[in-house]
This record gives C-alpha cells, structure tokens and sequence, in this order.
C-alpha cells in the first residue's frame, strides 16, 4: 500500500494564507467592479436609483470581507 504525504500543519496554514490572500484581491476587484455598476447605474437616473443603492452595499460588503480577510492573515 502506497502511503500518501500529508503536509504538515505550518505547510497548510502557509497554503491557507495565500488562499486568503487570492480571496482578498478578488474581493477587492469585485468590489470595485461593484462601484463602477453603481456609478452607471445612477447615471440612469430614477430607475437606476435602487440598483445604484444595491450595488453600494455590495460594493461595502466586498470591502469588508477583503478587510477581513487581509486582517485576519496578518494577526496569524
């Protein structure tokens, strides 16, 4: 039987780290993807109102996670 190597712990929270990081970024391009939509979307006027007002918060909500993300990578 073929034994398979499991990393050790400091070689998975190294992993988990940069997971973290690539998750971080993505959060901080989508939210500003979110941003450029919001803008847009006001620019429509009225009926652009509540997307405008949805895209804000989702914008927020990307920042937050990739805040968090970032944060919580640096305390270890």
């Amino acid at each position: 039987m073929a034994e398979e190597e499991v990393p050790a712990s400091g070689e998975m929270v190294a992993r988990l780290r940069r997971l973290g990081r690539v998750l971080a970024l993505i959060s901080l391009v989508f939210g500003g993807l979110f941003v450029l939509l919001a803008r847009r979307s006001a620019a429509l006027g009225d009926t652009g109102q509540v997307a405008s007002a949805l895209f804000w918060v989702g914008a927020i909500l990307q920042f937050a996670l990739a805040f968090v993300l970032l944060w919580r990578g640096r305390r270890g």
